[in-house]
């Protein structure tokens, strides 16, 4: 059994999660670069459409080993703060925030400072923001980007499995 919350992961184990990958898959085009932040399992490497690039990372050795083992693909184990300095001079199309509210306050604090940070660095076309909705009030939409698409799903009577996927495009 893979760390983290149970009842996410019995979920995440069955693939009723993967609703959440396949809307996003479906609003995005072909040929883009990808950062999945604490990507976990790197799960949404398997619906990414033809992606020229997919970088992913999380802190949890046992997720990384379980990521696919695609060409384009590569994850790693980081400490957040060495992210934004082993990236530096790359270019993303797309940030994906899977999980972006699963952690409570505070921890859940420095995750978002984290995400800002990167949004304003590397200024993608979209950024996937999947969290818990009981926790979405706690989390601004980036500057400078519009909500494209918003779905809510429900996985299960825990708050953990009531969830929100919102796809921003900037702006620009």
């Amino acid at each position: 059994m893979l760390v983290g919350n149970e009842v996410v992961w019995e979920h995440l184990e069955n693939g009723s999660l993967d609703e959440r990958y396949r809307l996003v898959a479906e609003a995005l085009e072909e040929g883009l670069t990808y950062l999945d932040i604490n990507c976990g399992v790197g799960g949404f490497a398997n619906y990414a459409k033809k992606p020229k690039w997919y970088y992913g990372n999380d802190k949890e050795r046992e997720y990384i080993s379980k990521c696919p083992k695609h060409k384009f693909c590569k994850f790693e184990i980081l400490e957040d703060t060495y992210l934004t300095n082993r990236l530096e001079g790359e270019k993303f199309d797309v940030i994906c925030l899977f999980g972006a509210t699963i952690g409570y306050p505070p921890e859940s604090e420095c995750e978002e400072s984290l995400y800002y940070e990167l949004i304003k660095k590397f200024k993608p076309k979209y950024v996937v923001w999947e969290g818990v909705r009981a926790y979405e009030e706690m989390y601004e939409k980036p500057r400078g980007y519009k909500v494209k698409e918003s779905h809510e799903l429900n996985f299960g009577k825990d708050a953990h499995l009531k969830r929100k996927v919102i796809i921003y495009e900037n702006k620009r």
